[in-house]
Formats: structure tokens, C-alpha cells, sequence
């Protein structure tokens, strides 16, 4: 698995971000006329995106949406064979969306 952030910010700012947060995967920049961000069709920020091996996106989670991230979870555990982690304790109190 990859994972690959794509900011819509300048290089300075994305930097910054990831440093603050502690973020270790690549970032690429998606600046000038957004092209990356068109071509998903990106409506909202953040967006997570499972893309497969074959280029097709397999499931999306715009913000966060409790069952966006649980598709995800489901789709990797399907292909590994598994069992989906469980991503949220029974006792949290999870909205099923909160806007990014």
C-alpha cells in the first residue's frame, strides 16, 4: 500500500503542515489550476481517495465520514483477507459526518 497526500497549498505551507503534524508520507503539490484535484473531481478538502492497482477508485471519504473510512477499512481487509479493523471504540460517540 502507498499512501500520498496531495496539497493544494504552496510548497512552504505544505511543509509547515506536515511538520506540525507529524505527517511522513510524500505530499505533492497540486497548485497551479488544481489538475490532480479536478480530475478526482474534488468538491471538499480533506478527501481520502482508495485507489487500486488498476487505477479505479474503489471508495472515497470526503471530510470525515464515519462510513467513508469504514469502507475503506472493509475494502483493505477483503483484499488482505481479513478481518476489517475496527476503527471506533463501542463506547465513542463518532458523528457519521463531520466537514473537513
Amino acid at each position: 500500500m502507498t499512501f500520498l497526500g496531495v496539497s493544494q497549498d504552496d510548497a512552504k505551507a505544505t511543509k509547515t503542515f506536515a511538520s506540525e503534524y507529524g505527517v511522513t508520507f510524500p505530499i505533492a503539490l497540486d497548485e497551479k489550476g488544481y489538475a490532480a484535484s479536478n480530475a478526482y473531481g474534488l468538491t471538499s478538502v480533506p478527501t481520502i481517495f482508495l485507489i487500486d492497482t488498476d487505477a479505479t477508485v474503489k471508495a472515497v471519504c470526503m471530510g470525515f465520514e464515519k462510513k467513508g473510512l469504514d469502507d475503506i477499512a472493509r475494502f483493505l481487509a477483503e483484499r488482505q483477507k481479513t478481518v476489517p479493523a475496527a476503527l471506533f471504540r463501542p463506547d465513542e460517540n463518532v458523528p457519521a459526518h463531520k466537514p473537513g
